[in-house]
């Protein structure tokens, strides 16, 4: 028996709209004004059949919505990335007050006014306090005076939790402490620990790390100083030793 062309028309109508919900579910979540646009079809149908609202098509009107907002407050924003706030500090290298550095070099000391008088002898570089650590036990160190220092002296900083060892020395020429501090991680550590270096407006200074163990190199005018200890401890150390 063949079926009237209106009664097929009328049969394709109806499972037409009947998966207009879900359509509309499909569109908003790809074109969010074409998903409130259907959906809103789908609802205005239903009330007037007076059958209950299909929860696809108000998932849809909604999500539409969202979908739409979305877009807008990223096309104002210029295009970019959703997440790019996100992403920009999760993969910062920037060593900046006060996080820790990522993931295993100090970071990059901001430049800071000038704090103190410059020294002009050995005993002037290193103050008797760092925040919570004490100088304590410093002696002449006799390697830096064969290798053409003024005077140097070693000791230790310690704090009720750490304690880093700290050399200094006092060199003829400020080319001479910066060679000894860039050269000493490379003797100390090899190359290949080295994590980051910098040059900034009280001298420059290069960061070692290996085997849970780090030391920054540091030359400020000709005094070179070296600060060792546990790597976060260390870094923060050499954040807080006062600078000229």
């Amino acid at each position: 028996m063949s079926v009237p062309g209106s009664a097929r028309g009328g049969a394709q109508a109806s499972t037409w709209m009947s998966r207009l919900p879900l359509i509309a579910l499909i569109s908003a979540v790809i074109a969010g004004p074409l998903g409130i646009g259907l959906g809103a079809w789908a609802l205005a149908r239903a009330r007037r059949m007076a059958v209950s609202l299909p929860a696809l098509a108000v998932a849809a009107v909604g999500i539409g919505i969202v979908q739409t907002s979305a877009v807008t407050i990223w096309a104002a924003s210029g295009g970019g990335p959703l997440n790019s706030s996100l992403t920009s500090s999760a993969t910062t290298s920037e060593w900046t007050y006060p996080t820790t550095p990522p993931p295993t070099g100090p970071a990059n000391p901001s430049p800071e006014p000038p704090s103190r008088p410059r020294p002009t002898n050995i005993e002037q570089i290193a103050p008797p306090r760092v925040n919570t650590y004490e100088a304590k036990g410093f002696s002449a160190d006799p390697g830096p005076v064969t290798a053409g220092a003024i005077a140097a002296e070693r000791g230790n900083y310690t704090s009720p939790k750490d304690t880093i060892g700290v050399t200094v020395a006092q060199w003829p020429t400020e080319a001479e402490a910066q060679t000894h501090a860039q050269e000493g991680g490379v003797s100390d550590y090899g190359p290949d620990a080295l994590r980051t270096s910098g040059v900034v407006s009280f001298g420059s200074y290069w960061y070692y790390e290996l085997n849970d163990k780090g030391t920054v190199y540091w030359n400020q005018g000709n005094f070179s100083a070296s600060f060792t200890g546990k790597p976060l401890q260390v870094q923060e150390f050499f954040l807080s030793f006062p600078k000229y």
